[in-house]
């Protein structure tokens, strides 16, 4: 949401309420796509997703340290995944 005021798009005021409802419907076993490549070993959508917020909130002066470590954490996956990088698991 800060991300997404200090660049300028304007969100609904009830947007963050509907997001929080929306993850409180997920089953308590439900998996996200990205979860399961990441598992899987396939490529995810972690640059357009983690990544493009990470990069939005530098480029804005918005700190987005949940999604830095999520990012980071799961880059040598990602990159392992698209055969960027080589190490066993």
């Amino acid at each position: 949401y800060d991300v997404a005021h200090a660049t300028g798009i304007a969100l609904p005021p009830e947007t963050f309420a509907q997001t929080l409802a929306f993850f409180d419907g997920i089953p308590a076993d439900g998996t996200a796509s990205m979860q399961r490549d990441v598992l899987a070993g396939r490529p995810s959508e972690l640059e357009s997703q983690n990544g493009a917020v990470v990069r939005a909130g530098l480029q804005a002066g918005v700190q987005t340290p949940l999604n830095e470590f999520i990012y980071h954490a799961l880059l040598p996956l990602e990159r392992r995944a698209r055969g960027e990088l080589s190490f066993p698991i």
